[in-house]
């Protein structure tokens, strides 16, 4: 559990730190990204303001999103974008891995 809050305070500083900035017309990302700024120092309250808050919770709360099927897609939709940025944070943490470090982390995936 440590180890996973590290792993996302990193994320959240690295990604607002060095990662290119959004997709022009991406407004949930950029929305999301200007989060993980704002509270880059405070993991706890990343947690509470990023995640879900922005995207997917008032997604949910509209008259249309009330289905089953319609919220599923509002979580999907949040969930794609928390994919992209772990990946764009993971690609560029481990190019700053030297060939031993990269053979472990890819045993540690395994």
């Amino acid at each position: 559990m440590r180890l996973r809050l590290s792993l996302f305070a990193c994320a959240l500083a690295f990604l607002w730190n060095a990662l290119p900035s959004h997709a022009a017309g991406n407004d949930d990302t950029a929305a999301i990204r200007a989060c993980i700024g704002k509270y880059a120092d405070d993991v706890g309250a990343a947690e509470r303001h990023c995640i879900f808050a922005i995207v997917a919770d008032p997604c949910t709360m509209m008259p249309t999103n009330q289905s089953t099927s319609a919220t599923t897609e509002c979580y999907e939709r949040e969930r794609k974008i928390w994919d992209a940025l772990l990946n764009e944070n993971f690609r560029a943490l481990r190019d700053d891995l030297d060939d031993g470090q990269k053979a472990k982390l890819r045993d540690m995936q395994r």
